[in-house]
């Protein structure tokens, strides 16, 4: 494929997945600020740190499969293997329900024991929001392998559309709805796990069947032990990137108040703009780098982390100076004064958020290049460091203290691997001209 119809075809998909992410983020913007009116700090507070818990434990699995399989379906794929990919879509499917449901049952037996942690309302919380596990589990998994397949659009509506605004229309029928209907901490978890469902069975419909056919008519080989090294390093790499990003509302929620969980949730996911367009670049060039790489096309990495990291970093700036200038005004408009403390928080968010826009597509360079032990490395420092952070500051600070936590994981997270990548690969991952080593 000449390198002007790939620029075509990448921006073309850039645009559109802007499209998707600025849907899933506007809707998720809505969900956040309805629920915290309605809910109030405390309750929303609460729903908050159990969906914490439950993002969690299916993160584990999630994001270790979702990376598994978007390299080894791009890569398979190309090289017309499609027996082995045959037994790699089995064996990820059967392990995704295997695992939800484990973790389901395992949540089940320990929240009896787990009561004194745990009142009534909490445990109701948890079972209701259950489902969430296998739904986004399935999703998660199909939506991986039609992305491996190329079809980077297909593969985000599920996630990014269905189940955001689902979710917000589910809420909104709640808060709006006839008599009898009330939107509560427990209609609020329901809401979530039928939005879940609508996504699962949206990324089943819109799965590329034409490709899977033809996978599907080959006999199954499977590569267990080559898929299992691979799949503990990322479970690890799983395990660590859900614990940096969940550890802060938890240790919030112990060390500090429900009220503070609610501050840092609402200013994680405001922030999280200024990184949106880093997560549509990974998501539309993640088998691209993986194609590269089994290719050896060193020239064309380069080319992919340089074209990511610029694009992410003229977003990141612009979002990052909304919220600089406008944030406070932003807070009391949508929020009012119940959320008074909020925009220090959002700052500091934003500024852990901006680092990494500048690092580029660092981690899913080294994933796609096979040096996932060195994106476990890089994840267990930053989690070390996010966890003496939150001990240290959040006694002292609140959620201002969990927002300086985060944002200091972020820093050593990507400073590592940009380091790494640049070792391992020979190229960089930040926003500069540089021929490959």
């Amino acid at each position: 494929m000449k390198a002007s119809r790939l620029l075509t075809m990448a921006t073309s998909r850039e645009a559109v997945s802007l499209v998707i992410r600025i849907t899933w983020g506007g809707a998720s913007f809505a969900i956040s600020m309805l629920l915290a009116r309605q809910l109030g700090p405390q309750s929303y507070g609460m729903v908050a740190l159990i969906l914490s818990w439950l993002l969690l434990l299916i993160g584990v699995v999630r994001i270790a499969v979702v990376n598994l399989l978007v390299r080894e379906v791009a890569a398979l794929y190309q090289a017309s293997a499609f027996g082995k990919l045959h037994g790699l879509l089995r064996s990820a499917l059967v392990f995704v329900v295997i695992a939800a449901l484990a973790i389901s049952l395992a949540a089940i037996v320990l929240s009896g024991p787990a009561a004194i942690a745990m009142d009534g309302q909490n445990r109701m919380l948890l079972f209701a929001g259950l489902p969430v596990l296998l739904f986004i589990g399935l999703m998660a998994a199909i939506e991986a392998v039609t992305r491996g397949f190329g079809n980077v659009v297909r593969g985000q509506i599920g996630e990014y559309v269905v189940r955001p605004v689902s979710l917000l229309m589910i809420a909104a029928l709640l808060v709006l709805g006839p008599a009898g209907l009330d939107l509560t901490p427990l209609s609020a978890m329901g809401a979530y796990s039928v939005s879940a469902l609508l996504a699962a069975a949206a990324a089943w419909c819109l799965r590329d069947k034409q490709k899977l056919q033809i996978v599907a008519s080959q006999p199954a080989s499977y590569e267990a032990r080559n898929w299992i090294k691979s799949g503990v390093a990322m479970s690890a790499a799983g395990v660590l990137g859900m614990l940096n990003i969940q550890a802060t509302p938890i240790l919030l929620g112990i060390l500090s108040t429900k009220s503070d969980v609610a501050h840092f949730q609402i200013a994680s996911q405001l922030a999280f703009l200024v990184s949106l367009m880093l997560a549509v670049m990974n998501s539309v060039q993640g088998a691209d780098i993986s194609r590269a790489f089994a290719t050896n096309d060193i020239k064309q990495l380069q080319l992919l982390a340089i074209r990511s990291c610029r694009v992410s970093l003229a977003f990141a700036s612009a979002c990052a100076l909304v919220y600089l200038v406008l944030g406070r005004q932003m807070i009391d408009l949508f929020l009012g004064h119940a959320y008074d403390g909020l925009y220090p928080v959002l700052l500091v968010i934003t500024l852990g958020n901006f680092i990494n826009s500048i690092s580029g597509s660092a981690g899913l360079l080294m994933i796609s290049c096979r040096q996932e032990n060195e994106v476990v490395k890089a994840l267990l420092y930053a989690f070390v460091a996010n966890i003496v952070g939150c001990v240290l500051l959040i006694p002292w600070l609140g959620a201002l203290g969990g927002g300086i936590s985060a944002a200091l994981q972020l820093a050593v997270w990507n400073t590592i691997l940009v380091v790494k990548v640049r070792q391992k690969t020979g190229i960089w991952s930040l926003p500069i001209v540089s021929r490959p080593a």
